[in-house]
């Protein structure tokens, strides 16, 4: 009995201490590697002789400056770890500062556009006057960009990113001519997310990309626990013909004009609040502001639309001769609602009216509303 309980044991501790790791391929150790910090990674290097190289040729690198006290240690040890490197390509960086140093950033980017990056992302960098400069190098490679900042950073686009498939904005400060570069010269474009983008002197801001499938726009900045003011009061021009999803969250604008989306499901727009002169100029015109300012609507299928939209649907608000704005392929709408519903007036194929007491379809259509208060 004593002999069996020792052997069972002695298996037991024999299969504790076998090493699973150290035999898997290069490429799955470094699918393991990417999702740790690279000061992690390069500690693996004491664990045995097969380990002692394997940080070198890590393709996924994370950096923080958590790391250090010092921010010129953060950025030293950097440099350092990437001149010890080997030559094979690095496919993402990742870098999580608290204070921007552009200069060692610019430094970066050029590093970045040598190595062929395919993923960048920076988080949490703060204010500084100088742009942040991307090599033509970088814009050929580049597949996925994240630039998610604290306070407006302006930004330096020499020509158009060939490659990219997903950008993520936030906290930037561009130029009308990258902003053209960006939204509209991407043919790569697949999932496009702004927040918190400042764009200089534009009346109109055009997307334009053929392949995009997801456009989010945050037109807001957070300051602690407090929403501030929009970063851009211009008109929105959208050229998707492949866009599935499009989100909006801010101020209203000019006008949203959808235009060759006619893959669009779904689309959600939350308006905060209209500009006051908006309001008196569109009294003066005495038009229905919804009607003008979204054109193209009718494409979306599932459709959410904020108390401020929802009264803009209002035929009685601004036209007395009842003004409808038809939604022929809609399936889905959920609408918030803090205005009388008796001003509501939509129209849909073969539904005259539609509220949460009365409705009435002729024609069998499935259809589901939802009214709630946002």
């Amino acid at each position: 009995m004593d002999y069996q309980d020792n052997k069972s044991s002695k298996s037991r501790s024999d299969n504790c201490v076998f090493d699973r790791l150290s035999p898997l391929p290069n490429d799955v150790l470094h699918r393991i590697l990417s999702f740790l910090d690279f000061l992690d990674v390069v500690r693996t290097c004491v664990l045995s002789r097969r380990w002692r190289n394997v940080w070198m040729s890590v393709k996924c690198l994370n950096f923080d400056m958590n790391w250090f006290e010092e921010r010129n240690e953060f950025w030293d040890s950097i440099m350092w770890f990437l001149l010890l490197r080997d030559e094979s390509a690095i496919r993402r960086i990742n870098i999580t500062f608290d204070h921007s140093m552009i200069v060692q950033l610019n430094a970066f980017l050029c590093f970045a556009a040598r190595k062929k990056v395919q993923e960048l992302c920076f988080h949490s960098g703060d204010y500084t006057n100088k742009d942040l400069n991307f090599p033509d190098e970088l814009c050929e490679t580049l597949k996925s960009l994240t630039l998610k900042f604290r306070e407006n950073i302006s930004l330096r686009v020499a020509k158009s990113f060939s490659s990219l498939k997903s950008l993520f904005l936030s906290g930037v400060f561009i130029s009308s001519d990258a902003a053209e570069k960006l939204f509209s010269g991407c043919v790569e474009l697949e999932d496009l997310h702004l927040e918190d983008v400042n764009v200089k002197d534009v009346e109109i801001i055009s997307i334009s990309a053929d392949k995009l499938k997801n456009l989010t726009i945050s037109n807001m900045y957070r300051d602690g626990n407090f929403l501030l003011v929009s970063s851009f009061h211009c008109k929105l021009n959208i050229r998707a013909p492949n866009l599935l999803s499009f989100s909006y969250f801010g101020p209203m604008l000019y006008g949203f004009a959808f235009l060759d989306t006619v893959s669009l499901r779904h689309v959600s727009i939350r308006i905060l609040y209209i500009n006051q002169q908006d309001q008196v100029q569109w009294g003066r015109e005495n038009i229905s502001p919804l009607a003008s300012k979204f054109v193209g609507l009718n494409h979306a299928k599932n459709l959410t639309l904020s108390s401020l939209v929802v009264k803009y649907f209002s035929p009685t608000h601004f036209d007395p001769l009842g003004v409808t704005f038809i939604l022929d392929n809609l399936n889905y709408l959920k609408l918030g609602l803090r205005c009388k519903v008796e001003t509501l007036a939509i129209r849909f194929p073969e539904v005259r009216w539609f509220s949460p007491k009365r409705q009435s379809n002729t024609t069998g259509i499935l259809f589901f509303c939802h009214f709630s208060v946002f």
